[in-house]
Order: structure tokens, then C-alpha cells, then sequence
């Protein structure tokens, strides 16, 4: 009995200080790194700068845009990762960096530091115009003009008097944008605010240079303090005047230069990606 218990003690310490191994094992340590970024001497793409603050060298993979490579960094010294190094990286690009027994880092470029216009060419050789979301919310009061108003039986007018919110969501073919529209009850002189949010697909014309939209639909309508009686019809009236407005909507406009390369090419896809309008020309 004495012998079952004390095989059984060993067996019990055995585990423990197996788990205990693996246990220390499975723990990361933060990276010794100090993870900061410039500008590209061209300016059009971010360099990565990774510092070793440790006393030994480190090795580390850096993933990002679907590629991975691997560094070894001196200690004590920077790598600097940029187009030089086969990565490009451009606003709000997600990477990611790591190494054995190191924590894994995941961090992003920022969304405004370069350019808000830029054309270059893809791997495969297509042109590419890229716009930043603050680009286009820039020329809006341009090719907007407003106040744009609707009067409807001479009880309510319908208007939008100040710029819309343009939203760029990744991955996606169609531009979002927040509205403000004000109801203005002419009964009581009273003014409803209401928020609108609609979408629609950019659609580029190489020929002109312009980018316009298409597609338009109200994606929703918040109204409140609406009598019932004109519930239906406000919203009515809204799903078919903010469309109109927006068929009209003029977007950009290339100067004459850009337009001069451009009008010669098909456009083979437009989407959002890494928060900015992409363009991409045949």
C-alpha cells in the first residue's frame, strides 16, 4: 500500500512538473522593440522603423499585405522595412510583428499622413487613382450646392443644408454618407432635424476624369417628433428627393494632366481598401 502511494506521489509530482515546463514554455515576452514609422523620401508610402532596445541581437517576421519576411536586428540598432525591402505600406494598413517566444504586435498605419491623391501602377501593371475619404469630403462643398430644399403641399419642406458625412468602409464597391436633413413644419414653424444614411457606387468616367454616383438608395431614416399622419409620407418623399440630389453629385474632378494618361484606359474595378477610394484602370 505504502509502495502505491509513494508511486502515486511521483506520478502526481511527474505531471505537475511537466505542466509547470510547459506551462513556462507557452509564456511570451513583450518584444523588445520601439515600433515607429516616416514617410517615404517620395512620399507616397510610409517606411516601417523597428529599434532593438535589447542588448542582443533579435530575430523577428514582420506579415503584412499578405507577405511575410524575416529580420535579424543588432542590438542596440534600427531596421528600417520599406518599398526598398519589398513592402509597401500606405494608410491604415494593418502589419503585424512577432518572433519565438516574443508576443505578436499588430499595429496600423495612421489614415491621414500621406497624400490624399495619388496614381501609381499595381503588380500587374493597371493604373491605379487612389483617393483618401477626406479628399473626397473635401470637394463636396464644390459639387454640392446647398441648400437643396422640396416644398410638399405646402405643409412641410424637406432640406439639406449642411454637407454630408462621407464614409469609406473597407472592402467595399459603394461609398456610405451621413445626412442631415431638417423638416421644416410650416404650421408651426417648427424644424425637425433628421438623420439619413445612404449609399451608392462611384462611377468613373476616363474620358472626363469625374467621378459621379450611381446606384443611389437610403439605407435609413431616424425621424422623430413626426405626426403619425405624415410618418409615411415624409419618409416617402425622402427615399425619392435625396436620390435625385445625389444622381447630380459630381465627386472629383482630374486635372488635366492626370486626365491626359487616363482617358485612354477602362476602368476594371472600383472598391475601398485600406480606408481609401481605389481606382483601377486597364
Amino acid at each position: 500500500m505504502i509502495q502505491y502511494k509513494v508511486k502515486w506521489l511521483f506520478f502526481v509530482l511527474a505531471t505537475f512538473s511537466f505542466l509547470a515546463s510547459e506551462f513556462m514554455q507557452s509564456q511570451t515576452k513583450p518584444l523588445p522593440l520601439v515600433v515607429t514609422y516616416r514617410k517615404s523620401f517620395t512620399g507616397g508610402s510610409y517606411v516601417l522603423q523597428l529599434q532593438n532596445t535589447s542588448p542582443e541581437q533579435v530575430s523577428i517576421w514582420l506579415d503584412a499585405r499578405e507577405k511575410i519576411a524575416t529580420y535579424l536586428i543588432p542590438a542596440g540598432k534600427m531596421k528600417e522595412i520599406g518599398w526598398a525591402q519589398g513592402f509597401r505600406f500606405d494608410d491604415n494598413d494593418n502589419f503585424f510583428i512577432g518572433g519565438d517566444g516574443y508576443d505578436t504586435l499588430r499595429q496600423t498605419m495612421p489614415n491621414t499622413g500621406l497624400s490624399a491623391y495619388r496614381i501609381s501602377f499595381s503588380k500587374d501593371g493597371s493604373l491605379t487613382i487612389n483617393l483618401s475619404q477626406s479628399y473626397i469630403q473635401g470637394l463636396l462643398p464644390k459639387y454640392l450646392e446647398l441648400p437643396v430644399k422640396q416644398t410638399h403641399s405646402n405643409i412641410f419642406e424637406v432640406a439639406i443644408t449642411d454637407l454630408p458625412q462621407i464614409i469609406l468602409k473597407d472592402r467595399s464597391d459603394r461609398i456610405y454618407a451621413n445626412v442631415l436633413v431638417h423638416l421644416a413644419l410650416f404650421s408651426g414653424k417648427i424644424k425637425i432635424p433628421m438623420n439619413t444614411s445612404l449609399s451608392f457606387v462611384p462611377l468613373f468616367d476616363p474620358t472626363k476624369g469625374n467621378i459621379s454616383a450611381s446606384q443611389i438608395k437610403v439605407e435609413n431614416i431616424e425621424i422623430n417628433a413626426v405626426p403619425k399622419e405624415w410618418l409615411d409620407d415624409v419618409t416617402r418623399i425622402i427615399n425619392q428627393l435625396i436620390p435625385i440630389w445625389f444622381s447630380k453629385l459630381e465627386l472629383a474632378q482630374l486635372d488635366k494632366t492626370t486626365l491626359k494618361y487616363c482617358r485612354y484606359f477602362n476602368v476594371r474595378e472600383i472598391n475601398v481598401r485600406n480606408g481609401r477610394l481605389e481606382i483601377v484602370l486597364l
